[in-house]
């Protein structure tokens, strides 16, 4: 099942944009050292976007510039009207920005195989016209026309991509999040897991 619902006025998304381009920069600025230690194809599908490449460093959801906290605020409350068992989960969220012609390519949130019970979910800020596609081992099952103020949610496990950005002007701009149950969480990993309450 994949989710996929009007969450905000696109006013917001005004309010939004300067506050994912001016976090994503602040993000690359302060980590972008840590990706020449990696492993080279670690993250490669997210080529483009170092604030993609570099999410395990922050959580989009603890930064104060404007619009988070809001949007923060409505992405619980739409998550707790689709998981029962909420307060079983945290949350930690990231932004991606990609300039023209980029994209992210094939990847899935989770274990290679199976689901370890993660939600995984995006919200548009700046996606107009742009798709998500989902596959699963026999392959394409789901194609979302990305819509500015919507949110799209499902549990983990299917591999998605998204077409490359056409506009040259602005750049392709979404707030992704995962929601993990709290036991699957190294408990001294305190700076960027949000549970959910």
């Amino acid at each position: 099942m994949i989710y996929h619902d009007h969450l905000f006025h696109t006013d917001n998304c005004d309010i939004l944009k300067p506050s994912c381009i001016n976090l994503a920069n602040e993000v690359s600025k302060r980590h972008s050292k840590w990706i020449k230690t990696w492993d080279k194809d670690y993250m490669k599908f997210a080529k483009g976007s170092l604030s993609t490449q570099l999410y395990e460093t922050y959580n989009v959801f603890l930064c104060q510039m404007p619009g988070f906290a809001e949007l923060y605020n409505l992405v619980i409350q739409y998550f707790k009207s689709k998981e029962p068992n909420y307060k079983d989960y945290a949350m930690a969220g990231w932004v991606n920005v990609y300039d023209k012609d980029e994209f992210l390519d094939w990847h899935k949130h989770g274990p290679k195989v199976g689901n370890d019970g993660r939600w995984h979910g995006y919200v548009t800020i700046n996606a107009e016209p742009s798709k998500t596609l989902y596959k699963n081992e026999k392959g394409l099952v789901e194609t979302i026309e990305n819509k500015n103020g919507y949110i799209t949610l499902n549990p983990a496990g299917l591999l998605h991509r998204v077409t490359p950005w056409t506009n040259k002007a602005e750049p392709r701009i979404t707030i992704a999040f995962d929601f993990l149950k709290r036991n699957k969480i190294d408990p001294l990993n305190f700076t960027r897991w949000i549970p959910v309450i």
